[in-house]
């Protein structure tokens, strides 16, 4: 039971610095070089319209997994490197580029971007040539970013206080409880409202549903919030 939850714990750690690692490389303007590394863990080969071979790469890291594209150019020049279970180093190119048709009955008529990796050259690790100081400036750089991403605090998310109404239970008339909904439709807001019902030494409390929510300005006589 340990193991599976250490297991567990694991995986959701795994895909949280996955989703920080994306968003980081999400982040890389248009042109950017960067420099890759890790396992092969797939390779899909693909013919383009004019029969020449291209490849789809999947590059797997401790932390995360990102797809490379490789175009014929480069593919000839990298097939034999490029094989299962590979250990390699890539210099990549990233390409943004924005398609039309996200709107997709959401009602977002806007362009989609879609971010890809171009791989520009790939070599065994055993191979790697010493890296440039400027891209050793940009691994710092990205390594600043997915520190800050990391480190963030999370958004603060503002929760509107609750309002809570007191009503005494032999009040709670069809014609009163009428009325009660006409005042609250006049304050429309964020707070959920919650109606208490007293009598005989008794309450209960009524959650008044998403459609009564009221704003901070006074709705009754006899309320309280918290």
């Amino acid at each position: 039971m340990v193991t599976s939850t250490a297991s567990a714990e694991a995986q959701a750690f795994k895909a949280q610095v996955e989703s920080k690692i994306q968003a980081l490389l999400a982040e890389f303007a248009d042109g950017t070089e960067l420099t890759v590394g890790g396992v092969i863990s797939e390779v899909k080969h693909h013919r383009t319209r004019n029969g020449d071979s291209m490849a789809f790469v999947a590059l797997e890291s401790l932390a995360d997994k990102v797809e490379v594209t490789i175009f014929p150019r480069v593919w000839e020049q990298v097939k034999d490197v490029i094989v299962q279970d590979a250990l390699v180093i890539m210099d990549v190119k990233v390409e943004r580029t924005a398609a039309r048709g996200g709107g997709q009955g959401n009602g977002d008529s806007g362009d989609q971007e879609t971010v890809k990796r171009q791989c520009e050259v790939a070599r065994p690790l055993d191979k790697a040539r010493k890296i440039s100081q400027r891209r050793l400036e940009l691994a710092a750089e990205g390594r600043k970013k997915m520190e800050e991403i990391v480190s963030a605090p999370p958004p603060q998310v503002y929760k509107a206080p609750r309002l809570h109404l007191e009503m005494d239970a032999p009040l709670a008339s069809e014609a009163n409880l009428a009325e009660l909904r006409k005042v609250l439709e006049q304050y429309r807001g964020p707070q959920e409202v919650y109606l208490h019902l007293t009598g005989r030494g008794e309450e209960r409390c009524v959650f008044l549903g998403s459609n009564f929510r009221v704003s901070s300005r006074p709705v009754s006589g006899r309320c309280r919030a918290s």
